[in-house]
């Protein structure tokens, strides 16, 4: 009987359980043990001052420090390495803003505090900008802040690293998604700061106008948590029954009827954040409107459309659109896609 019970068992599908929030556990954990002076494994000589660490946080943090161990080194064996021409305040400085204890009014003082010290002494001191930055929670400043004082400084526009960093900040500002490691490492609320963490914006991107059922490339941002329209500027073209979707801190609008001519757009046009203003991207191939959009590892798919089955994918690395193989049927009217599980369903 028993037998016969287990036989009868029917098997389940593999389900993968992932905790969000289990990363940021670990990496806070093993701070406050090197603070602690646990576990600790190796030291690092700054100035004559000797910090503990832990050779395996070294390794994934820095691939000169992964090499050393790799290769087998003096230092490795000896169990300190001397940094020269290290800045032991700038190396202190990084300590303190990037703990999560720190007790500050809002992440905007953060950055001040930051920007300010390395002011002081500009030119010796602007080398360490990248890990400054890199240590400030920057989804979590103010929006008005972020756009009037942090993406109008000259210092993180000469430097790709900081460039790279304030646009996934205003991405994550503008649409409340990001990518993995990035957001989970930097959109953390530090203990004892309330934070509203209600930080959603709607794009409203072209469309058609009451009277006279004319296109328009008007745009607007809606501020869900301050409940304000905002007036951005506008789409070269007019377009309506087009798509738009975000990706990697860029805002792109493709496609729709073209009034003009009574045709369908093949051009498509990114909003850029940080300069505020449209830019046209490399054109579809096929016109289209009433299509669906997504994307899918750094790459935006159209698909389908009125009356029309093809489907491309535009990669924003190259500026060049692909084929893709089309969808089974056409459709007289509108056309949605959505991604599920590495699959696009429209």
């Amino acid at each position: 009987m028993a037998a016969k019970n287990i036989a009868e068992v029917k098997s389940t599908t593999e389900q993968k359980c992932k905790n969000s929030d289990h990363g940021n556990i670990f990496l806070d954990t093993l701070n406050k043990m090197r603070i602690n002076k646990k576990r600790c494994d190796f030291s690092l000589d700054v100035e004559g001052e000797i910090i503990q660490v832990h050779t395996l946080a070294l390794q994934i943090a820095s691939p000169y420090f992964a090499a050393m161990f790799e290769c087998d080194m003096k230092e490795a064996k000896e169990g300190v390495v001397k940094l020269v021409d290290m800045d032991l305040i700038a190396v202190k400085i990084q300590e303190l803003i990037s703990d999560d204890q720190l007790s500050v009014k809002c992440e905007d003082n953060v950055y001040k505090a930051a920007i300010n010290w390395l002011k002081y002494d500009i030119e010796e001191r602007k080398v360490h900008l990248p890990e400054l930055l890199n240590h400030i929670r920057l989804p979590l400043i103010s929006t008005t802040f972020l756009q009037n004082h942090v993406a109008a400084e000259p210092l993180l526009a000469e430097n790709l690293e900081c460039n790279a960093l304030l646009m996934k900040a205003l991405f994550h500002k503008l649409t409340s998604v990001g990518e993995g490691k990035y957001l989970s490492d930097r959109s953390q609320i530090r203990k004892g700061i309330e934070y509203n963490k209600e930080i959603f914006h709607v794009f409203l991107v072209g469309g058609v106008y009451s009277t006279g059922f004319t296109s328009h490339n008007k745009c607007k941002v809606y501020d869900v948590s301050e409940n304000k329209l905002i007036q951005i500027s506008n789409m070269n073209e007019h377009r309506r029954y087009h798509s738009a979707i975000a990706l990697n801190g860029v805002v792109y609008s493709m496609g729709g009827y073209n009034d003009n001519n009574n045709s369908r757009w093949r051009t498509a046009e990114c909003y850029d954040p940080v300069n505020k203003r449209w830019n046209y991207i490399a054109p579809m191939s096929n016109g289209r409107h009433d299509f669906g959009i997504c994307s899918y590892n750094d790459f935006v798919y159209v698909v389908g459309g009125f009356d029309t089955s093809t489907v491309e994918c535009y990669n924003p690395a190259t500026n060049k659109w692909g084929l893709c193989p089309h969808i089974p049927n056409e459709h007289s009217s509108y056309t949605r896609a959505t991604l599920l599980e590495n699959s696009i369903y429209s």
